[in-house]
């Protein structure tokens, strides 16, 4: 039988260390760019890194952690999305501030909904959507020979992304 690795906390009399991620081996080569002339399409550094393998080993003590941790996380911002209406006096105190409270939620989450799927809405995101695709391949594709975006269409990119949820920009982006 083969002995468990040090620091794997696979023995658990053991007083060594447990590693949620072992020891790396690693090689990263560097090469500057010496030229006294800048060139914004030349980079200054070359850098390479090369990692044989990479091991992540959690017990259950970790996992469970780690998993309570992500439970608090998401409760936290559930909560923290109601805290505009939630009442200041207890439940005792005052239960028709905690009945309104409730209605409040309800009725702001229903509107939530409604307004994703407002008609409007999505005429306006379905018109948006290619348009934005366009302009971010453009932006890239200007180190390619392709004429860099102006300032206007620069403007209307940074406001696209301030209008278009995260899906639809995670999308065009693919």
């Amino acid at each position: 039988p083969q002995s468990p690795a040090p620091g794997s906390g696979a023995n658990p009399g053991s007083t060594s260390p447990t590693f949620v991620i072992r020891p790396i081996d690693a090689t990263c080569r560097i090469k500057m760019n010496q030229s006294g002339i800048p060139d914004p399409n030349t980079p200054k550094m070359d850098v390479a890194l090369v990692m044989s393998r990479v091991q992540i080993q959690l017990e259950k003590r970790q996992y469970r952690d780690l998993i309570h941790t992500l439970d608090f996380f998401t409760n936290h911002e559930r909560m923290s999305r109601y805290n505009q209406f939630r009442p200041s006096e207890s439940v005792k105190e005052n239960p028709r501030a905690w009945w309104l409270f409730a209605v409040k939620c309800l009725s702001w989450e229903r509107e939530l909904r409604l307004q994703r799927f407002d008609k409007d809405r999505l005429f306006r995101l379905i018109i948006l959507w290619p348009k934005y695709a366009r302009l971010y391949k453009r932006r890239f594709a200007s180190v390619m020979g392709v004429p860099e975006l102006s300032e206007q269409e620069q403007v209307l990119l940074r406001s696209m992304e301030d209008e278009l949820p995260l899906e639809a920009i995670r999308l065009a982006r693919d």
